[in-house]
């Protein structure tokens, strides 16, 4: 079967995955799935490129294979599926993960998002936000090839992914309201974005609906309520267990109980994997715990303890760590 090959605009090279490689035996429903999809990816079916580019980028019935899904969301992005310009961009954006994937380049990046962006893909439009947020000044490893820091476009293009239901586009704006950065402060605005997000069932816009509550940002403070948000969003959102075990080290919202807030902590620092969020362990939460470890205050002192956690806490940039480990 003849593979489709247009023209290359992001400089792939070869054409990665000529022949589907199936996980197992191929016999599954899935599987068959994978090649019903392969073949209308090579007609020219946008739409199955990026499903396909989706199974290949998981290893979900087909051999992962990052250079390849990098591929299929191009021809996805060329065929006019929208969404498979953002996930290359994504990956154009962050550049190989463990020597796999494609060269890290933020002007393509930058471009494809403003491409999904303005074919109404409101990941697209927050993502591109982010950028404009954070320029690439601040990352030594690059230059600053992406697009110059500008508060006033990030905040517009956060309004769109919100307003195109990307609960993350809400929790960008909302923290731009909250900390006055391209827009006026509005701590009621911040509010109602973070519970738009929220109610959209984003873990992490609970998280941050919770440090709403327990600092009063647009409302009375309500520890309580926020514990509840924080409870719930720590399945999967480990900030969320940090935060939680906060408030029971401190007794906020909840009656104190250090033993259950230093397991919160120590959820976050050493979070189990969770295949739909990723691993995303909190540096500030094992910093807390190397300091309950070296200080004793408890009543259980262990320096060892103490320097693996300071450790794990400096290597994932807590610079105050760095300077309490052992060497």
């Amino acid at each position: 079967m003849e593979m489709v090959m247009r023209r290359r605009l992001w400089g792939f090279g070869a054409t990665a995955g000529i022949t589907l490689t199936l996980a197992g035996s191929g016999c599954t429903p899935q599987a068959a799935e994978a090649r019903a999809l392969r073949a209308e990816c090579d007609t020219g079916t946008a739409a199955s490129c990026l499903e396909l580019g989706e199974r290949v980028y998981r290893g979900d019935h087909v051999l992962r294979d990052w250079t390849w899904a990098a591929e299929l969301y191009e021809e996805a992005c060329e065929g006019g599926a929208s969404a498979g310009c953002v996930r290359l961009a994504e990956m154009r954006a962050d550049g190989p993960i463990d020597g796999r994937g494609v060269d890290r380049d933020s002007t393509t990046a930058a471009a494809l998002l403003e491409r999904g962006c303005d074919d109404a893909v409101a990941r697209g439009c927050t993502l591109l936000a982010d950028m404009y947020l954070t320029p690439d000044s601040v990352r030594p490893e690059e230059a600053a090839t992406g697009p110059l820091q500008d508060l006033a476009r990030a905040a517009d293009l956060h309004r769109l992914g919100c307003d195109g239901g990307d609960p993350n586009g809400c929790i960008g704006l909302g923290v731009q309201y909250r900390d006055a950065t391209g827009v006026q402060a509005d701590s009621a605005m911040t509010f109602s974005l973070f519970e738009r997000a929220c109610a959209a069932e984003s873990q992490m816009g609970c998280t941050h609906l919770g440090d709403a509550l327990v600092q009063g940002i647009g409302v009375e403070p309500d520890p309580g309520r926020a514990a509840e948000l924080f409870e719930a969003a720590c399945e999967t959102e480990w900030n969320g267990c940090y935060r939680l075990g906060r408030l029971y080290v401190t007794g906020t919202g909840v009656e104190q109980d250090f033993e259950r807030g230093v397991e919160l902590y120590d959820a976050a620092c050493y979070p189990q994997w969770v295949e739909s969020v990723g691993y995303t362990p909190i540096g500030a939460a094992c910093f807390e715990v190397g300091e309950f470890y070296a200080s004793g205050e408890y009543g259980v002192r262990d320096v060892t303890q103490a320097a693996r956690y300071f450790r794990r806490a400096c290597n994932l940039g807590v610079q105050d760590a760095c300077r309490r480990t052992d060497g």
